[in-house]
C-alpha cells in the first residue's frame, strides 16, 4: 500500500535536516502547484466544449444545435448542484482522519448519485416546457451522464493532498480525446443522436478513469460502506453552497428555457453562438482569482486596513480588466460569427453586443465569491445568486417573447449585474462590498484625483 501523501510535508520525510520552515515554503509551493492544475482542468475541460461548440455551430443545422445546447444547459444545472458545496467539507474530512477517506468518498459519491437523481427529475420537470419531445429527450438522455460523472469523486483525495496535476491529466487526456472523436463524428456523420451518445460515454470514461487511477495511486479501496453520518454532515452544512450553486446557473440558463418554450430550438442556436463566446471570458475571472486568492486568505488574517486595501484594489483591477475582455470579446466574436457562421447567426452579433457589458461583473464576482467564502458568509453567497435568478426569470418572462435571443440576453446580463452587484445592497454584511464595487466603477477618476493632489502637494 503507499504512504500518505501527507508524509511528504513533514520534516522527518523531506530530511533529517529539512525544518518546519522549510515544509511551510515545499507546502505553500505544491499549494501553489496544485490550484494551478485545477485551472488547467476547469479551463481544459471548458475550453474543449466551448470549442466544440463552436464546431457544432458549423457542422449542424440551427435546430439541432439549439437541442444541443438547450439540453447541455439542463446538465449543467444538475452538475452545478452536484459539484458545488460539499467539496470544501470532503476534503476536510479526508485530511481530518486519513484512514477514512475511502468511507467519506463513498458517502459523497453517494449524495453525488442521489443529487444526480434529482436531477433528473428536475430535468423532466423542466423539459415539459420545451414544446418538443426530441428536446425532452435529448435532455433526459444528457442528463444522465450526471450518474456517470459522480463516479470523479475521487479526484477530491488528489485535491486534499495537492495532487491536482493527476486528475486533471486524466481528464484532459480523456476529454481530448473524446473531443477528437466527437468532431469526426459530427464531419463524418451529422447525426445529432451519436454526438449525445458520446456525450454520454465522455462521462463514463472519465469517471472511470479517475477511479481507476484513485485505486493505482492510493492503494485504498473505493467500494466501502458509506457513513451516513458524514452524508448527513455534508448536506446540513453544504446546502447553501448547494442551492446557490443551482440557482447561479439557473440565472444563467432560465433566458435560454425561455426561448425554447416560446420561439424553439433555432432561435435558442443564434443564443447559444453568443453565449459560447461569453464562456470564454468567465473562464477568466478563475484563473485571475487563483492568483490573488492566496494574498485573500493571508491579508483576511492580518490588519484590517491592509485587507480591505487590497480587496479595493482587486475590485478595481477586476471590473477594468472586464471591460477589456468584454470588449476584446464582442469584436473577436463578432468577426468570428460574420466570416464563419453566416447569416443564420447574425443576431448573435447583437446577443453578444449584451453578453458581453457582464464581463466586468464576473470579473468582480469572482472577488465577491473568494470573499464571501474567506469570511464565511454563505448565506450571503445564497442571497446573491436567489436574487440574480429572480432577476432573469423575471427579465425573461418580459421580454423573450418580443424579443427572442436578445430577450434572452438581457436576461443574462440581468442575472449577472444583481446578482453581483445589487444584490450586495440586500445584506448588511455585504454593504461594505457594495461601495468598493461602486469605487471600482470610477477608478480611474479616483488614479486621477490621487496624481493631481500629488503633484498640488509637491508643488506646495
Amino acid at each position: 500500500m503507499s504512504s500518505s501523501p501527507n508524509a511528504q510535508l513533514t520534516p522527518e520525510a523531506a530530511g533529517s535536516g529539512s525544518t518546519a520552515s522549510d515544509v511551510g515554503k515545499e507546502h505553500k509551493r505544491r499549494a501553489v502547484g496544485s490550484g494551478l492544475w485545477n485551472v488547467l482542468h476547469a479551463g481544459g475541460t471548458t475550453g474543449l466544449n466551448t470549442l466544440f461548440g463552436v464546431l457544432l455551430i458549423i457542422g449542424l443545422p440551427p435546430s439541432e444545435v439549439g437541442i444541443y445546447n438547450y439540453a447541455g444547459g439542463v446538465v449543467a444545472l444538475g452538475a452545478a448542484m452536484m459539484t458545488t458545496g460539499f467539496d470544501s467539507f470532503v476534503v476536510r474530512r479526508i485530511l481530518q482522519d486519513e484512514q477514512k477517506a475511502p468511507q467519506v468518498l463513498a458517502s459523497a459519491l453517494v449524495l453525488r448519485e442521489a443529487l444526480a437523481a434529482f436531477a433528473l427529475m428536475m430535468a423532466i420537470g423542466l423539459v415539459l416546457t420545451s414544446g418538443s419531445l426530441t428536446v425532452a429527450m435529448a435532455a433526459v438522455v444528457m442528463t444522465s451522464a450526471l450518474f456517470l460523472r459522480a463516479l470523479e469523486t475521487p479526484s477530491l483525495w488528489f485535491l486534499a493532498h495537492l495532487r491536482s496535476r493527476t486528475p486533471t491529466i486524466v481528464v484532459v487526456s480523456a476529454s481530448a480525446v473524446l473531443f477528437c472523436v466527437k468532431v469526426i463524428s459530427l464531419f463524418t456523420f451529422g447525426e445529432l443522436w451519436i454526438l449525445i451518445a458520446l456525450f454520454v460515454l465522455e462521462a463514463g470514461v472519465c469517471g472511470v478513469s479517475i477511479c481507476l487511477t484513485y485505486r493505482r495511486v492510493s492503494g485504498l479501496p473505493f467500494f466501502v460502506s458509506p457513513s451516513w453520518a458524514d452524508i448527513r454532515h455534508m448536506l446540513k452544512e453544504a446546502w447553501p453552497l448547494m442551492v446557490a450553486g443551482g440557482a447561479d446557473q439557473f440565472a444563467s440558463k432560465v433566458g435560454m428555457f425561455f426561448l425554447q418554450a416560446v420561439h424553439g430550438s433555432a432561435y435558442v442556436a443564434v443564443y447559444s453562438a453568443a453565449v459560447r463566446f461569453t464562456e470564454l471570458a468567465a473562464m477568466l475571472p478563475v484563473v485571475f482569482m487563483t492568483s490573488t486568492l492566496p494574498l485573500l486568505v493571508k491579508f483576511s488574517q492580518g490588519d484590517s486596513g491592509v485587507y480591505q486595501r487590497y480587496l479595493q484594489k482587486s475590485y478595481d483591477r477586476a471590473f477594468w480588466l472586464g471591460v477589456l475582455a468584454g470588449l476584446l470579446l464582442w469584436v473577436a466574436g463578432s468577426i468570428v460569427i460574420t466570416v464563419i457562421f453566416g447569416d443564420d447567426y447574425r443576431e448573435s452579433i447583437t446577443v453578444l453586443a449584451i453578453t458581453s457589458c457582464g464581463a466586468p461583473f464576473l470579473f468582480m464576482g469572482a472577488i465577491y465569491t473568494k470573499w464571501t467564502v474567506t469570511e464565511g458568509h454563505y448565506r450571503v453567497l445564497l442571497t446573491r445568486y436567489f436574487c440574480g435568478a429572480v432577476a432573469a426569470t423575471t427579465v425573461a418572462f418580459l421580454v423573450v417573447d418580443r424579443w427572442g435571443p436578445v430577450g434572452a440576453g438581457v436576461a443574462w446580463l440581468s442575472a449577472i449585474v444583481v446578482g453581483t452587484y445589487l444584490s450586495t445592497l440586500v445584506d448588511r454584511r455585504s454593504w461594505k462590498a457594495a461601495g468598493q464595487m461602486s469605487k471600482a466603477f470610477v477608478w480611474p477618476i479616483r488614479v486621477t484625483i490621487a496624481f493631481l493632489r500629488d503633484r498640488l502637494s509637491k508643488q506646495g
